[in-house]
């Protein structure tokens, strides 16, 4: 495996910042995100960019294989832009347990995870991986183009389905 870090899979803040209202299908988990730039153009404040279009907040759809498993579209955000009101979250890791993935303990929604150990392996600070499916009052299909984010399908240790 090569030396050279991957490019950084989150967009960068333009000043701009919105709130967004999540929870898992039962409830039992509500939080809020704050992002710059927002999600959604109607919250842009006319910012555009070169090209005229609004600046917004590209999510990003991961190929590690949890991510593939549950269909993720997320954003990377600092823990201090993830306000929990209401959490009833199971963690899982797998492989070398750098990843803590959260689950609604009632229903089972994927929540995201604390991604902090690879962030800050690639020289970032810590961050969350939020899924945007669990957005509340938005429709996906309006959300900017997601980034694939690649260099996870062959981050070790090698995902082995256990016997």
């Amino acid at each position: 495996m090569s030396d050279k870090k991957p490019a950084a899979p989150w967009t960068e803040p333009n000043g701009v910042y919105h709130k967004y209202r999540l929870n898992c299908h039962c409830g039992a988990t509500k939080h809020t995100i704050t992002i710059s730039p927002p999600l959604f153009p109607e919250h842009a404040e006319n910012r555009t960019t070169s090209s005229g279009q609004p600046e917004l907040f590209h999510p990003v759809v991961c190929n590690c294989s949890y991510c593939q498993r549950y269909g993720t579209i997320g954003v990377h955000l600092l823990p201090k832009d993830v306000t929990f009101e209401r959490e009833s979250k199971k963690v899982y890791q797998a492989g070398n347990k750098a990843i803590s993935h959260w689950t609604c303990s009632v229903c089972g929604n994927y929540i995201g995870a604390d991604i902090s150990k690879v962030t800050e392996a690639m020289g970032a600070g810590p961050k969350y991986l939020i899924n945007l499916r669990l957005l509340s009052d938005y429709d996906l299909a309006s959300l900017p183009e997601p980034i694939p984010v690649t260099f996870m399908r062959n981050m070790p240790p090698k995902y082995e389905v256990p016997e």
